[in-house]
């Protein structure tokens, strides 16, 4: 398995990593990255068309899924986040990038008042990856819902014990989230004491 012609052997950039270590041919890994380069620059829709075009070329990419849901958290289609998600976690249970589904999942849930499931998906973020300071946003936003604001004060104070610097404001400048999902989650961050 050689590596993917256009994707060097980083392993500080997953995307990469992944296309060296799998191999899976030079058009699977260039739409995989397109797709994860499109969304951090807020191309939402090329990065779902990118991510469908990766997923004809390679229809076992629990990568490729796994970013699927993520994209598709973004723009809003819920239905294929969850979808996309458990096919990517069955197809590949272990895989340490699974934190990035699991947000998905989890944004998902909260956006969609499901808020049991966003703690649950938010917690298994954290365990894939404790330092992952976004998982924490959907789990405090879930537990103020559910008049938890014990545990959301809790939750705050370990987000903050993780990041010093985290401002909600500039992480929702970031999120490339409709308005109406900024709004969403901005008021119980508020309420439970994240800084704005």
């Amino acid at each position: 398995m050689g590596r993917t012609k256009g994707c060097r052997e980083d392993k500080g950039n997953p995307a990469r990593a992944h296309c060296s270590r799998f191999g899976h041919g030079r058009r699977h890994g260039a739409c995989f990255l397109r797709s994860r380069r499109w969304l951090h620059g807020s191309r939402s829709v090329a990065a779902s068309s990118a991510i469908e075009k990766a997923l004809t070329l390679n229809p076992n990419s629990a990568q490729a899924f796994g970013l699927g849901a993520a994209v598709y958290s973004v723009v809003g289609h819920f239905d294929r986040v969850v979808k996309y998600a458990q096919r990517s976690i069955q197809l590949s249970p272990f895989d340490p990038l699974h934190f990035v589904t699991l947000n998905a999942l989890g944004r998902t849930h909260f956006l969609s008042s499901r808020y049991d499931e966003a703690i649950e998906a938010a917690q298994r973020a954290l365990q894939f990856n404790p330092q992952f300071a976004r998982a924490y946003v959907w789990l405090i936003g879930s537990l103020i819902h559910l008049k938890r604001a014990a545990q959301a004060v809790a939750a705050r104070q370990r987000l903050l014990a993780i990041d010093p610097h985290f401002r909600f404001a500039r992480w929702i400048g970031f999120t490339m989230a409709p308005s109406a999902h900024q709004r969403a989650i901005t008021i119980p961050l508020q309420k439970a004491g994240v800084p704005e």
